[in-house]
């Protein structure tokens, strides 16, 4: 075992090297293809001049930022030696694990920016080299020689020579001139044009002053000019009678877009050259797109990075630690740590899977030691079927199981925004940009979609009483398919990303290839599935409706009759309850109550006429006809009493934490103006009329002995204000000049009835609309809450003052410009 040992390097080169001055004149294009030809010179090389001119350049703190990305994908990484079956030697790759071993893998990654390097070992204390770099621009690595002294061009020492061989590391082509010699040109055109910029702005960011004048005396004359001298401190000046000044203002004043455009575009080259990319340091579109020039850099240049050092290590180190004495034996291999490049989830989501499989043992000791759980807390997972029994059952939605495939000619729906923002999904999770928006855009259009297939079955277009039970049940079903929606989005996410990898070369696919698969993939989302969920809708909506008034009248007309559509595609479960007669102060019997299935065109109809009870068939007789299939399926429940459309064994995902990320998102993830650029806004009026004692005649109860408001928004949506809202705040600190709620009380109405956007946020079970009516001179807000008893009410009106990033987020359901 090496126990240490301090050895002097015999020959040490480095010690040789003379001290010159470097070139810093100023640079141009001229002088560096001069300083190619010398080093490229067949016979006669000189890097010298190459070297000064890139050693100048390296000033540029774009070009040096890039250049750190590019060492720190390779840097970052871990290392180990391992043996011939790939175990790591932990003693071993602890003595690599150190400043010196770090330092040779940096000079390597160097040679791709800076082409050949030569570094020598100069010594070793403790049994740890200490390296030193051979200055590039003292090296000629056509000829294999090293000029100690620039001076002395006839004096060089032949570094091909086999004493140099266990003290010398020589990395990269000899002929190679590095990455940072192509980017040259940018790096000189970007100092020049940012030199200009700055005589641009000291020739034209202050106006010229000029003055006219009939004075012709030279005393006249100078006393003007020392005022125009002043002007530019003191801001005013006496001049003589007669005397004009004129300030003149440069004409263009975008120029500065010339001089900016061009550093970008020399930027960009740098960035593209060293990174792979523009966005890994830039500000690009969106956060989510600079990730994948990040992910290009780490996955592709990185990846190259690790390979090429990794030969070069194994190679061409190992075998001169091996000369010097260090333990390690030809069958050592130094090997970066690929274990680590898999996140966490998506590692845990592979073991999951293999452990539902029985590819794995649930007590392996690995997976406690990899994800830090317990032995003792790891329980075998669910058998496949019971897993799969949990995720919602798309074969449900064949063609066989709705109704023999009829879908009602009548009901027909406009899918072509869904169809765009699907392909935007696609595209915007191969570039890992914008995806939040691009759901949540999904989300409100699909949402809308359905809601409107409600709103057609139920027929009243939310024109109803306001304390009707439709009134709070179309509430609670709109917020349920915002739910749905979201869950779908996030099923039409994962089933997206499935295709992103090539199963069969691990390697990301081209883009035009994974949308094709994609593409054909997700049809059925907005296809077969879109036009069940549709009928659904409809069908829900037309029953609810239906289930509404009969139970308005269930004291006079207490029994309903089931009848089937009449044709040879009713399901042959339905067909037996054709006929049938129930009561319906029977609870069990409102199970019973369609839709029963996807594609169901059934209904119960009220039963005018008297009944003889023998005729009567009770719930549980009919549920056992109907077998155990629809007593434990998700249709045997009523749905206008749940107030939901589509039940939680029926969403495509779990959604937890979903709304909280979308609540997140404001308007400038929807594109949408500050209000600071809103143009042509009219005033907003305001009642100074109202005081504090006649502000309670603007509460008007929506019946005598009431203690509420009501109000109507755009889309006839039922809003209460309760007396107890109004009065707080119309009282107290809210009639001050900075709040005056009472006198722009008459603006919720104008507010509530056409707004310029609605914004929906949900956290946990409380949802929430805010309106927003934008004026040149305030912008009103209503903010709503969905109360599971009463529906929507209004929580507070108010003039924005806060930031409005803070009020104008979540899904926007509206935008009226």
């Amino acid at each position: 075992k090496n126990t240490g040992y301090n050895k002097k390097n015999p020959t040490d080169l480095i010690a040789n090297i003379a001290q010159t001055f470097k070139d810093r004149s100023r640079k141009d294009v001229g002088k560096w293809r001069t300083a190619i030809q010398l080093a490229e010179h067949p016979t006669k090389p000189m890097r010298q001049p190459l070297m000064d001119m890139i050693n100048d350049l390296m000033t540029d703190g774009h070009l040096k930022s890039q250049i750190k990305l590019r060492k720190s994908v390779v840097l970052n990484k871990v290392f180990h030696i391992v043996d011939e079956n790939g175990e790591v030697d932990p003693e071993l790759s602890k003595i690599i694990n150190s400043k010196w071993f770090y330092d040779i893998i940096e000079f390597y990654v160097d040679t791709d920016l800076y082409g050949h390097t030569l570094v020598e070992i100069v010594e070793f204390i403790n049994s740890k080299p200490k390296l030193a770099l051979i200055p590039r621009r003292n090296v000629l690595p056509s000829i294999g020689r090293i000029v100690p002294d620039l001076a002395k061009l006839d004096k060089m020492i032949d570094f091909t020579n086999p004493a140099f061989q266990n003290w010398l590391l020589e990395m990269g082509d000899r002929s190679d001139l590095g990455i940072i010699n192509d980017i040259i040109p940018n790096l000189i055109w970007k100092r020049n044009i940012m030199q200009s910029w700055a005589e641009f702005c000291e020739r034209f960011g202050i106006p010229m002053v000029t003055a006219t004048t009939v004075r012709t005396t030279d005393e006249s004359i100078q006393a003007i000019e020392a005022m125009l001298q002043q002007l530019g401190e003191a801001a005013y000046g006496v001049f003589p009678e007669g005397t004009t000044i004129d300030f003149k203002e440069a004409n263009r004043t975008d120029a500065y877009q010339v001089f900016d455009n061009l550093i970008k575009r020399c930027d960009q080259e740098v960035s593209k050259a060293i990174v792979g990319g523009t966005m890994v340091s830039d500000d690009g579109s969106s956060k989510s797109q600079s990730e994948v020039h990040e992910r290009n850099l780490e996955k592709r240049l990185g990846t190259a990075d690790r390979r090429e050092i990794t030969f070069f290590i194994n190679e061409t180190i190992l075998p001169i630690l091996i000369a010097h004495g260090f333990p390690f034996k030809e069958n050592h291999l130094f090997a970066f740590d690929t274990t680590q490049e898999m996140d966490v989830l998506d590692h845990w989501k592979i073991v999951n899977d293999m452990l539902n499989g029985g590819k794995l043992k649930p007590d392996s000791v690995w997976i406690s030691k990899t994800f830090n759980v317990p032995l003792t807390e790891i329980e075998a997972a669910a058998p496949i079927d019971a897993v799969a029994k949990k995720k919602v059952m798309f074969d449900l939605y064949a063609t066989n199981h709705v109704c023999g495939g009829f879908n009602p000619s009548a009901i027909n729906f406009d899918k072509q925004d869904l169809d765009r923002l699907q392909q935007q999904l696609i595209e915007a999770l191969y570039n890992d940009e914008g995806i939040l928006e691009t759901k949540a855009q999904l989300i409100v259009k699909e949402a809308q979609l359905l809601f409107d297939g409600l709103l057609q079955g139920h027929g009243s277009n939310l024109h109803v009483a306001w304390n009707s039970p439709d009134h709070l049940m179309l509430a609670m079903m709109e917020q349920n398919l915002f739910d749905f929606a979201t869950s779908k989005t996030e099923a039409r996410a994962a089933a997206t990303s499935a295709f992103l990898i090539d199963p069969e070369t691990k390697k990301l696919r081209e883009f035009n290839d994974f949308k094709a698969l994609a593409t054909a993939d997700l049809e059925k989302f907005n296809e077969r599935h879109l036009r069940t969920e549709w009928n659904l809708s409809v069908a829900i909506g037309q029953n609810s409706a239906a289930y509404i008034r009969a139970m308005s009248e269930v004291n006079d007309f207490p029994y309903v009759q089931y009848i089937t559509a009449g044709d040879n595609n009713v399901r042959s479960e339905h067909q037996i309850l054709n006929g049938k007669i129930f009561n319906l102060r029977d609870e069990e019997s409102r199970r019973l109550w369609p839709p029963n299935g996807f594609g169901c065109r059934c209904e119960m109809i009220q039963y005018p006429h008297s009944v003889n009870k023998s005729n009567v068939t009770s719930a549980s007789e009919a549920i056992s006809l109907l077998g155990d299939k629809f007593k434990e399926g998700p249709f045997s429940v009523n749905r206008a009493e749940l107030k939901k459309v589509f039940l939680e064994n029926q969403m495509y995902k779990d959604i937890k934490g979903i709304p909280q990320k979308l609540a997140s998102l404001t308007f400038e993830n929807w594109k949408l103006k500050p209000y600071a650029e809103m143009q042509n806004l009219g005033r907003c009026f305001v009642d100074s009329s109202i005081n504090k004692d006649n502000v309670k005649e603007l509460f008007l109860r929506v019946e005598k002995n009431v203690a509420m408001m009501l109000f109507n928004d755009y889309f006839n949506r039922k809003l209460m204000l309760k007396e107890k809202t109004f009065t707080r705040h119309t009282t107290g600190k809210y009639l001050e000049a900075d709040e005056i709620r009472h006198q722009i009380f008459p603006q919720v109405k104008t507010t509530l009835e056409d707004p310029n956007e609605v914004w929906m946020t949900e956290d946990g079970n409380e949802v929430q609309l805010t309106f927003i009516k934008f004026y040149s001179d305030r912008v009103i807000v209503v903010v709503s809450n969905l109360k599971n008893l009463t529906g929507y009410e209004i929580k507070t009106w108010y003039s924005m003052k806060v930031n409005e990033a803070i009020i104008r987020k979540g899904l926007l359901v509206r935008s009226k410009p």
